[in-house]
C-alpha cells in the first residue's frame, strides 16, 4: 500500500464524518452517490405504479368529458388504464435495469482499460470493475481467517475473545470487507496512475534538456 497523501486523507475523512452522521444524512448522501438511470427509472416507476393509477382512476376531469358517454364503460375503461400503469412500470424495470447495468459495466472496463481515448478511469477504476474481484477476495481470505481461528483455538485449547478474533479478521462484516477494499484497489490504481504521469513528465522534460543542449 502505498504512502497514504491527500488524497487519502481526504476519503478518510469522509468516510469517518459519514459513519457519524445521522441516518437521514446517510440516505441523502447514498441519493446523490447513487444517482444515476437506475435511480431516476425507479422514482419514475414509483410514480407510475402508485400515483398514477389514482388520478386516472379518480379524475374528475375525466368525468366532466364522459358526461355523453356510458358511465359504467367510462369508469371501466378508466380502471383498465390505471390498472395497466403498475404493469408497464414492472416491465419497464424489468428491461431497463439490466440493460443499463451491462452496459454501464461494459463503458466501465472500456474505460478503466483506456480502450477509450476520451475517458480513461484508470486511476479510479470504477465499483463495477472492482466487485467480481473483491468478492473473490473476500471468499479466500475469510476461508483462511477462519482455518487461523481454528488453528488457534487448538492450540489455546479454549475459544478465541474478541480482541483475538478481530486480530485475525477485524472487518464487521462483508459489507465493510467490500468497501475498504475497493478503496484500497482505487487508492493504488490512483497513486499508479500519478507515479506513470510523474514518470512521463520527466521523460518529458529529459527530452527536451537534451534537445535544447
Amino acid at each position: 500500500m502505498p504512502i497514504k497523501g491527500n488524497y487519502v486523507h481526504s476519503r478518510e475523512i469522509t468516510e469517518y464524518l459519514l459513519k457519524k452522521s445521522p441516518k437521514t444524512v446517510k440516505f441523502f448522501q447514498n441519493l446523490g452517490v447513487n444517482n444515476g438511470e437506475n435511480l431516476n427509472n425507479v422514482v419514475t416507476a414509483v410514480g407510475t405504479a402508485g400515483v398514477a393509477p389514482v388520478f386516472i382512476r379518480y379524475n374528475p376531469i375525466a368525468k366532466y368529458y364522459e358526461k355523453e358517454q356510458d358511465p359504467e364503460k367510462a369508469i371501466k375503461t378508466r380502471t383498465y388504464s390505471a390498472w395497466r400503469q403498475p404493469l408497464s412500470a414492472v416491465l419497464t424495470l424489468a428491461v431497463l435495469t439490466p440493460v443499463n447495468n451491462t452496459w454501464n459495466h461494459f463503458l466501465d472496463n472500456l474505460a478503466t482499460s483506456k480502450r477509450i481515448s476520451r475517458i480513461d478511469l484508470a486511476g479510479k477504476p470504477q465499483y463495477s470493475t472492482l466487485i467480481k474481484l473483491v468478492k473473490a477476495e473476500y471468499a479466500k481470505e475469510k476461508q483462511l481467517a477462519q482455518m487461523q481461528m481454528l488453528d488457534k483455538v487448538s492450540s489455546l485449547g479454549r475459544e478465541l475473545t474478541k480482541q483475538e478474533k478481530s486480530e485475525i479478521w477485524p472487518y464487521e462484516n462483508k459489507n465493510e470487507f467490500i468497501r475498504k477494499r475497493i478503496a484500497q484497489h482505487q487508492d493504488m490504481a490512483f497513486y499508479k496512475e500519478v507515479n506513470r504521469l510523474r514518470q512521463d513528465k520527466n521523460v518529458l522534460l529529459e527530452n527536451e534538456y537534451n534537445n535544447l543542449t
